[in-house]
């Protein structure tokens, strides 16, 4: 049969609490939900009744708390990936129109068609924007989709087809580094999106135990130059543990110290680097115990 419990479970619903049904006389698999929009007047009304001044403070306080900085750069670039130079001179051309119009007001009077022609010119502007930025917008996308594609192929054990997505989202992600219209925050998302992938092929790598490889591409993430500490530590330790197994030691442990300034709480580059100086002063001592003998 059909019920209206709304009236019933609502308290629980939206504190998010368990709904117990059996105390309503109930049984839970046979309970069918029903998605309900209310009409937009009870949205309206119940949004009005709900209305205070501490709840705006409130709601613009914890924005506030969310937007850092970063984000808002990040959604700007993200919105205007272009040179911000561009952009700039954007704005001084429409202010610049502006002004004009406003200087020249006494002698030639500004009309509606004058607004008209202004504002559908900086349209037409914002449309070529919107086109010239779907190939970036495309090529993020594709890049992290591969780069998906290859976390899943990872999990389930394919990792084969992980190495070949993980490169794909690299290549894809590599074309923006030749886009010299970008500004430095939309490459900058084009650059980690390849090192996250490079560093994802040199895991993969040292599962397989394609040490070689390993290093190559641990090599390549650290000659990109990642801003992130954790990024850069990660590429050292796995290009350190590939080779370790090369019989690299030196090589090893230089990249294990570097990797320990940048975390130096780390448990695993820690470990592997005293495992590392252990196996170095055995054989240090085996060949002073062999010249004595």
């Amino acid at each position: 049969s059909e019920t209206n419990l709304w009236p019933h479970v609502e308290p629980e619903v939206r504190l998010a609490r368990a709904i117990e049904w059996s105390a309503l006389g109930l049984i839970e698999q046979n309970i069918v939900v029903v998605k309900h929009a209310p009409p937009l007047f009870a949205l309206a009304r119940r949004a009005w009744q709900q209305f205070s001044v501490r709840t705006v403070v409130d709601g613009v306080r914890t924005l506030w708390r969310a937007v850092t900085r970063e984000r808002l750069f990040n959604a700007m670039a993200h919105m205007w990936p272009f040179r911000w130079l561009w952009l700039i001179g954007w704005v001084l051309a429409a202010v610049a129109v502006v002004m004009g119009q406003v200087a020249t007001a006494s002698i030639v009077p500004v009309t509606w068609r004058d607004h008209f022609v202004h504002a559908g010119a900086h349209f037409c502007g914002w449309v070529l924007v919107v086109r010239a930025r779907v190939p970036f917008v495309c090529a993020l996308q594709e890049a992290s989709a591969f780069k998906s594609a290859g976390s899943v192929a990872l999990r389930n054990g394919k990792l084969e087809i992980a190495t070949q997505q993980y490169r794909c989202g690299a290549q894809q992600a590599a074309q923006l580094a030749e886009w010299r219209s970008l500004n430095g925050a939309a490459a900058s998302e084009g650059a980690r999106l390849q090192v996250a992938c490079l560093n994802n092929v040199a895991l993969v790598a040292l599962r397989q135990l394609r040490w070689e490889e390993a290093v190559v591409c641990c090599s390549e993430v650290l000659a990109l130059k990642p801003e992130d500490v954790v990024t850069r530590a990660k590429a050292l330790y796995r290009r350190a543990l590939a080779q370790a197994k090369l019989n690299k030691m030196e090589d090893a442990t230089s990249d294990l110290v570097r990797a320990r300034e940048l975390l130096p709480s780390d448990g695993d580059i820690c470990a592997l680097l005293r495992v590392i100086e252990l196996q170095r002063a055995a054989k240090v001592g085996q060949a002073v115990d062999g010249d004595e003998s």
